[in-house]
């Protein structure tokens, strides 16, 4: 998308005005598509957007989360957002809007965030199963190590 904004030069010389104007046409900026994301409740999340302007003019950025239980929101510093899952019983779908702004246009990206109850195999994840065959026991003021091969 391309918009045009004018700019006026004026200058007053000895034998009148002279007026120049120049016609600077404008790209919004581009957003990289957003990947799915999936997270457990209780994790920390760093979303970072990809976003640039065609013309190289400074991006301005401002977050809101749409819909779903709230983030525990941590930072938002331009292009990023960092903040903590919420706790859930059943799958939930966080939704962050970022618009950017190069000072002439605006853009903006959705970012789908899916949120699992702990424990919870994501597909395309695999965890970590520990399988201990004995009972261990933990004393007070002593340390234990546990250890294990093939991992």
């Amino acid at each position: 998308m391309q918009s045009s904004a004018s700019y006026f030069d004026v200058f007053d010389n000895q034998s009148g005005l002279t007026v120049n104007v120049v016609k600077r046409d404008n790209t919004v900026p581009v957003f990289v598509p957003a990947e799915e994301v999936n997270l457990v409740s209780n994790v920390k999340y760093l979303l970072i957007a990809e976003v640039s302007d065609p013309e190289d003019d400074p991006i301005t950025f401002q977050w809101q989360q749409l819909s779903g239980p709230d983030a525990n929101i941590l930072r938002q510093l331009g292009q990023e957002l960092e903040f903590v899952a919420p706790s859930v019983d059943e799958h939930q779908v966080l939704q962050f809007k970022l618009v950017a702004s190069d000072g002439r246009s605006l853009a903006e990206q959705l970012y789908d965030i899916n949120v699992f109850p702990i424990g919870t195999n994501i597909p395309g994840y695999n965890l970590p199963t520990i399988e201990l065959g004995e009972t261990l026991t933990a004393r007070p003021w002593r340390t234990s190590v546990v250890s294990w091969g093939n991992f």
